[in-house]
Protein backbone atom coordinates (compact mmCIF):
# COMPACT_ATOMS: atom_id res chain seq x y z
CA UNK A 1 0.00 0.00 0.00
CA UNK A 2 1.10 3.53 -0.60
CA UNK A 3 0.26 6.68 1.26
CA UNK A 4 -1.46 9.52 -0.57
CA UNK A 5 0.62 12.60 -1.29
CA UNK A 6 -0.13 15.72 0.69
CA UNK A 7 -2.22 18.12 -1.49
CA UNK A 8 0.53 20.77 -1.39
CA UNK A 9 3.09 18.18 -2.51
CA UNK A 10 0.68 17.17 -5.28
CA UNK A 11 0.33 20.79 -6.35
CA UNK A 12 4.11 21.27 -6.47
CA UNK A 13 4.58 18.07 -8.48
CA UNK A 14 1.70 18.90 -10.84
CA UNK A 15 3.03 22.44 -11.28
CA UNK A 16 6.55 21.19 -12.09
CA UNK A 17 5.18 18.85 -14.77
CA UNK A 18 2.88 21.54 -16.18
CA UNK A 19 5.87 23.90 -16.48
CA UNK A 20 7.63 21.15 -18.46
CA UNK A 21 4.75 21.25 -20.94
CA UNK A 22 2.87 18.14 -19.80
CA UNK A 23 -0.87 18.30 -20.34
CA UNK A 24 -3.50 17.76 -17.64
CA UNK A 25 -4.44 14.26 -18.83
CA UNK A 26 -0.80 13.12 -18.76
CA UNK A 27 -0.26 14.53 -15.27
CA UNK A 28 -3.44 12.86 -14.00
CA UNK A 29 -2.38 9.51 -15.51
CA UNK A 30 1.08 9.70 -13.95
CA UNK A 31 -0.38 10.24 -10.49
CA UNK A 32 -3.36 7.93 -10.81
CA UNK A 33 -5.85 10.69 -10.19
CA UNK A 34 -8.51 12.51 -12.15
CA UNK A 35 -8.03 15.49 -14.43
CA UNK A 36 -10.43 17.41 -12.17
CA UNK A 37 -8.13 16.97 -9.17
CA UNK A 38 -5.15 18.16 -11.22
CA UNK A 39 -7.04 21.20 -12.52
CA UNK A 40 -8.30 22.15 -9.06
CA UNK A 41 -4.87 21.80 -7.46
CA UNK A 42 -3.20 23.85 -10.20
CA UNK A 43 -5.90 26.50 -10.33
CA UNK A 44 -6.49 26.86 -6.64
CA UNK A 45 -3.29 26.35 -4.74
CA UNK A 46 -1.41 28.70 -7.05
CA UNK A 47 -3.66 31.49 -5.73
CA UNK A 48 -3.02 30.84 -2.04
CA UNK A 49 -0.27 32.52 -0.03
CA UNK A 50 2.79 30.35 0.65
CA UNK A 51 2.35 31.25 4.34
CA UNK A 52 -1.10 29.64 4.32
CA UNK A 53 0.14 26.64 2.35
CA UNK A 54 2.66 26.09 5.13
CA UNK A 55 -0.11 26.34 7.77
CA UNK A 56 -2.00 23.69 5.83
CA UNK A 57 1.09 21.51 5.49
CA UNK A 58 1.63 21.83 9.26
CA UNK A 59 -2.02 20.80 9.79
CA UNK A 60 -2.89 24.15 11.36
CA UNK A 61 -5.79 24.51 8.90
CA UNK A 62 -8.12 22.18 7.01
CA UNK A 63 -8.38 21.83 3.23
CA UNK A 64 -11.83 23.45 3.41
CA UNK A 65 -10.30 26.48 5.12
CA UNK A 66 -7.45 26.62 2.60
CA UNK A 67 -9.93 26.35 -0.26
CA UNK A 68 -11.85 29.35 1.08
CA UNK A 69 -8.82 31.55 0.45
CA UNK A 70 -9.00 30.94 -3.31
CA UNK A 71 -11.62 33.69 -3.67
CA UNK A 72 -8.77 36.21 -3.46
CA UNK A 73 -5.40 36.45 -5.19
CA UNK A 74 -4.07 39.00 -2.69
CA UNK A 75 -1.62 37.03 -0.55
CA UNK A 76 -1.16 39.82 2.00
CA UNK A 77 -4.92 40.12 2.46
CA UNK A 78 -5.23 36.34 2.83
CA UNK A 79 -2.65 36.25 5.63
CA UNK A 80 -4.21 39.31 7.28
CA UNK A 81 -7.64 37.64 7.26
CA UNK A 82 -6.23 34.40 8.70
CA UNK A 83 -4.48 36.32 11.48
CA UNK A 84 -7.49 38.54 12.20
CA UNK A 85 -10.00 35.73 12.66
CA UNK A 86 -10.27 34.13 16.07
CA UNK A 87 -9.34 30.47 16.16
CA UNK A 88 -12.97 29.58 16.92
CA UNK A 89 -14.19 31.63 13.95
CA UNK A 90 -12.00 30.29 11.14
CA UNK A 91 -14.78 28.44 9.36
CA UNK A 92 -14.60 28.52 5.52
CA UNK A 93 -17.69 30.74 5.26
CA UNK A 94 -16.13 33.25 7.68
CA UNK A 95 -12.94 33.34 5.63
CA UNK A 96 -14.85 33.84 2.35
CA UNK A 97 -17.01 36.54 3.88
CA UNK A 98 -13.96 38.44 5.18
CA UNK A 99 -12.23 38.23 1.80
CA UNK A 100 -15.30 39.28 -0.21
CA UNK A 101 -16.78 41.91 2.09
CA UNK A 102 -16.05 44.68 -0.43
CA UNK A 103 -17.46 42.71 -3.37
CA UNK A 104 -21.03 42.47 -4.58
CA UNK A 105 -22.62 39.00 -4.93
CA UNK A 106 -23.71 38.04 -8.44
CA UNK A 107 -27.20 37.55 -7.02
CA UNK A 108 -27.42 41.22 -6.00
CA UNK A 109 -30.22 43.17 -7.73
CA UNK A 110 -27.70 45.75 -8.98
CA UNK A 111 -26.16 43.09 -11.23
CA UNK A 112 -29.54 42.48 -12.85
CA UNK A 113 -30.02 46.25 -13.19
CA UNK A 114 -26.93 46.53 -15.40
CA UNK A 115 -28.10 43.67 -17.60
CA UNK A 116 -26.87 40.63 -15.73
CA UNK A 117 -23.52 39.01 -15.12
CA UNK A 118 -22.89 38.19 -18.79
CA UNK A 119 -23.42 41.83 -19.80
CA UNK A 120 -21.14 42.96 -16.98
CA UNK A 121 -18.37 40.61 -18.12
CA UNK A 122 -18.80 41.60 -21.77
CA UNK A 123 -18.38 45.23 -20.75
CA UNK A 124 -15.01 44.34 -19.19
CA UNK A 125 -16.08 43.86 -15.57
CA UNK A 126 -14.03 41.41 -13.58
CA UNK A 127 -15.72 38.48 -11.87
CA UNK A 128 -14.36 36.18 -9.16
CA UNK A 129 -15.67 32.64 -8.82
CA UNK A 130 -15.20 30.21 -6.00
CA UNK A 131 -13.02 27.52 -7.58
CA UNK A 132 -14.25 24.87 -5.17
CA UNK A 133 -17.96 25.51 -5.66
CA UNK A 134 -19.10 23.14 -8.43
CA UNK A 135 -21.98 25.47 -9.24
CA UNK A 136 -19.80 28.62 -9.22
CA UNK A 137 -22.77 30.18 -7.44
CA UNK A 138 -20.62 32.62 -5.57
CA UNK A 139 -19.54 34.61 -8.59
CA UNK A 140 -18.94 38.16 -7.50
CA UNK A 141 -18.29 41.14 -9.72
CA UNK A 142 -15.85 43.73 -8.42
CA UNK A 143 -16.47 47.46 -8.44
CA UNK A 144 -20.05 47.11 -9.71
CA UNK A 145 -21.38 50.19 -7.96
Amino acid sequence: MREEMHPVDQYEAFDALAKQGKDIADIAARFGTTETVVRKRLAALAHVSPVLLQHFRDEDMSFAQLSAFTVSDDHERQVAVWNSLSSWNREPHSIRRALTEEMIPATDKRVQFIGGLVAYEEAGGSVKRDLFDDRNREAVPRNCR
